[in-house]
């Protein structure tokens, strides 16, 4: 569950993501979002592992452009024992692979 001081945080990221948002404002907000986040870390690796959820995987590269690479992230969460964070990162990292495997035969 989002603490409640990071729950207005957490709101801020999908609204900077939406797909309405060009992407010139999404390199200008999202950078500010992530560094009030960061205020927050162990709270930011759950709020960014939640907003892949509800966020469009084509828009996934600039939310970790900000917030650090899914395996960095995931590590970290290990390091804390967050394992339920650690899963979803994992779910990121498979999606990824995917991505880039689908690519690459596409190619």
């Amino acid at each position: 569950m989002t603490p409640w001081r990071t729950k207005p945080i957490w709101r801020l990221v999908p609204n900077v993501l939406g797909s309405d948002n060009p992407t010139d404002d999404i390199d200008a907000q999202l950078p500010r979002v992530i560094k009030l986040l960061e205020c927050f870390p162990r709270d930011m690796l759950d709020v960014v592992v939640g907003c892949t959820r509800k966020t469009e995987v084509r828009l996934w590269r600039y939310l970790f452009r900000y917030a650090g690479r899914p395996k960095d992230l995931f590590e970290q969460c290990m390091e804390r024992g967050m394992l339920k964070s650690a899963g979803g990162y994992l779910l990121v990292l498979h999606t990824l692979e995917h991505l880039k495997d689908s690519s690459q035969v596409l190619a």
